[in-house]
């Protein structure tokens, strides 16, 4: 029986509430403790949770010792599933011959979270070797198990510069791709329509009657209003008069004859052009750019800042007759990928 210190048991016993972090520090008696006890060379006087105690070699361990330990827990089916994947997770973050050996030797005797924590590690060190037998996995139907395996194919082929990536197959496995949508000009009628739909605040601003734009995302519209104090013919001179709120944008759907208030659109001079904001009505930032002048017009460009939502960006081109943008988005198909345990 091994004896813990008291900053080992903290970290490794199974009541410790410490959380494991990327700053943890042991000397090297400890190590050698945490070692002999994953090696199964010696029990540690106190309970060790022992999932608990990978995730705490992964950050301090180094040289082969670190694989070899790793790997003997992968390897032993007696273990814990939870702790087999922190040790494939650990051996996916160094790349050596013997975690990719022992990660492929695994990775047929596996099934369900374990073996993709396996694939996930092999796609980040893996080489042609590991090409090889993740194509030689049985058929699995499973969509995320089929998003994790593209995604281990891709990041190898990238590495060992593979000539047969591609590029369509990518996207349509990884569920993802650009989307481009154009934005059409209102006529004066149904721009006045889209404004007696409006039944939200405004924010005291007038609108324009003359000039709007559309855009139909799915079953949903989107409409821009201007300030009263665009005209046609003249757009960019008011655009570059002064910093102001310049719209709003709102949104119907079929079933609704209101249209709600989603974002604001401000413009504010600068010294390279004119800096872009939308925000939600809250204050909330969501797109943020700028437009700048390029021979007798202005191009913009504004991109997602948002942190869940997928990527977004508005570009375009503003003259004094007419503003052109196009929104391209990430169509993306969710795939439940498995949770860690």
């Amino acid at each position: 029986m091994i004896a813990l210190s008291p900053k080992l048991t903290r970290i490794v016993s199974d009541q410790a509430l410490d959380c494991i972090n990327g700053n943890l520090s042991l000397d090297k008696n400890e190590i050698d403790t945490l070692t002999k006890i994953l090696s199964n060379k010696e029990k540690g006087k106190s309970p060790v949770n022992r999932k608990r105690a990978v995730n705490a070699f992964i950050q301090v361990a180094k040289g082969r010792v670190f694989s070899e330990v790793l790997a003997k827990i992968l390897l032993d089916s007696t273990e814990l599933n939870a702790t087999r994947i922190a040790a494939a997770s650990g051996l996916g973050k160094f790349a050596d011959k013997e975690s990719e050996k022992t990660l492929i030797q695994a990775l047929g005797k596996t099934g369900g979270h374990l073996q993709r924590e396996i694939i996930k590690a092999m796609g980040r060190i893996g080489t042609e070797k590991s090409i090889k037998a993740l194509d030689s996995l049985s058929a699995n139907n499973d969509p995320g198990f089929q998003h994790t395996l593209t995604f281990a194919r891709l990041f190898i082929g990238y590495r060992i510069k593979s000539a047969s990536i591609d590029s369509e197959k990518i996207k349509e496995a990884l569920g993802a791709q650009w989307i481009k949508l154009q934005s059409s000009p209102l006529s004066k009628k149904k721009l006045r329509e889209n404004i007696q739909s409006l039944r939200d605040n405004t924010f005291g601003l007038k609108l324009s009657n003359d000039v709007g734009f559309e855009i139909t995302c799915g079953k949903t519209r989107n409409t821009l209003f201007l300030n009263d104090e665009f005209k046609p013919g003249a757009l960019l001179k008011n655009l570059k008069s002064r910093s102001q709120i310049s719209g709003i944008v709102a949104i119907r759907s079929p079933e609704e004859s209101i249209s709600t208030v989603r974002n604001i659109v401000m413009t504010n001079l600068s010294e390279s052009g004119i800096d872009i904001i939308v925000t939600r009505t809250t204050g909330e930032v969501v797109y943020a750019g700028n437009a700048w002048s390029e021979g007798k017009v202005w191009k913009f460009t504004l991109r997602d800042i948002g942190l869940t939502s997928a990527p977004t960006t508005v570009s375009g081109t503003i003259s004094d007759k007419e503003i052109i943008f196009e929104v391209s988005a990430i169509n993306q198909r969710r795939v439940k990928t498995g949770q860690r345990i």
